[in-house]
């Protein structure tokens, strides 16, 4: 590593987002440590150093820590919807203690700029559409498990921008991902879930999907390559205790995605739906006017994403 070079560290970065964040500032010329429970797959680097750990044990956590490094990008946690209802506790204890170690450990340290990845699960069901970052966050059924990670969310968010407005760190960035879809990143979220079930019946050129909820819900995603660029713009103009919504503003139903993996694969798809989980949210789409004022674009369209998407994920 060189005596220039700016380190950067990531907790969880050998989740999905991680991943790509740590080989997008690798390729920048940055040095990256990454502070999770497994390490990325195949991956090594003369910039990128592995410390395994979690993060809800400060102990442990400190040996992540230099006297050097400038930029901490706080991503760990515990996602998947089937976890927010099975291991709620879990869920929160990752995100609760989580986010007061990272704090105790940048102040402490004398950390730079703190980057809070949070997400769009806070906002729930918005009464505006588009959503910009100013609307309320809420949990709105304090009982039903699912909001265990977006109340763990919306704690992190808490306790970084206050740890920020006493100046105990210098500067805390919040970043809201919404929908963000690539390769290799797991089953538990929809567009991955659907390429799975559609591809085990691939040899049909006529199949019968059944989807959780009626298909109607609607989203909007950012494919992982338009996140990246997206958030490097925040990393170099996102300001001291401000929030930025990070996605597309395309709405798409569920149903009109199916339709695009149909077309895609030049197949015939038949939709059945049943009850969605409790408290998911019908329609959500960010308001991204402040990334757009620092030049944001985005360069693929959902048609072209899940194209890439497809051409790049390995189904097993």
């Amino acid at each position: 590593m060189k005596s220039d070079t700016d380190i950067i560290l990531i907790t969880g970065g050998s989740g999905f987002i991680g991943k790509y964040i740590t080989k997008f500032f690798i390729k920048r010329n940055f040095f990256v440590i990454n502070y999770d429970i497994n390490p990325i797959k195949n991956f090594t680097s003369p910039n990128y150093k592995f410390i395994k750990g979690d993060v809800a044990k400060i102990k442990n956590l400190r040996k992540a820590f230099k006297k050097k490094i400038k930029y901490v990008f706080h991503l760990a946690a515990i996602n998947g919807t089937k976890n927010f209802y099975d291991f709620p506790v879990k869920v929160l204890e990752a995100s609760s203690f989580g986010i007061l170690n990272v704090c105790k450990l940048c102040e402490e340290f004398k950390v730079k700029k703190l980057f809070i990845f949070s997400s769009s699960e806070v906002y729930n069901e918005s009464k505006i559409i588009p959503t910009n970052e100013k609307i309320e966050i809420k949990i709105p059924d304090i009982t039903n498990p699912r909001f265990s990670y977006a109340g763990g969310k919306i704690l992190s968010e808490l306790v970084g921008l206050n740890y920020a407005l006493e100046k105990r760190i210098k500067s805390v960035v919040i970043i809201r991902p919404h929908n963000v879809y690539g390769a290799d990143m797991g089953f538990g979220h929809v567009i991955p879930e659907l390429y799975k079930k559609i591809s085990l019946k691939k040899l049909k050129k006529n199949i019968k999907l059944k989807i959780i909820g009626s298909g109607n819900e609607i989203r909007s995603f950012i494919y992982i390559e338009d996140f990246l660029n997206g958030f490097y713009k925040v990393f170099r103009k996102g300001k001291n205790r401000n929030i930025y919504n990070i996605g597309n503003n395309e709405p798409i139903n569920i149903r009109k995605l199916i339709s695009i993996f149909a077309r895609i694969l030049n197949i015939k798809i038949s939709i059945s739906g049943k009850n969605g989980h409790l408290g998911g949210p019908k329609k959500r789409v960010p308001d991204i006017t402040k990334i757009k004022k620092f030049g944001y674009k985005k360069k693929y369209n959902i048609y072209n994403g899940i194209k890439k998407f497809i051409e790049n994920e390995k189904i097993n």
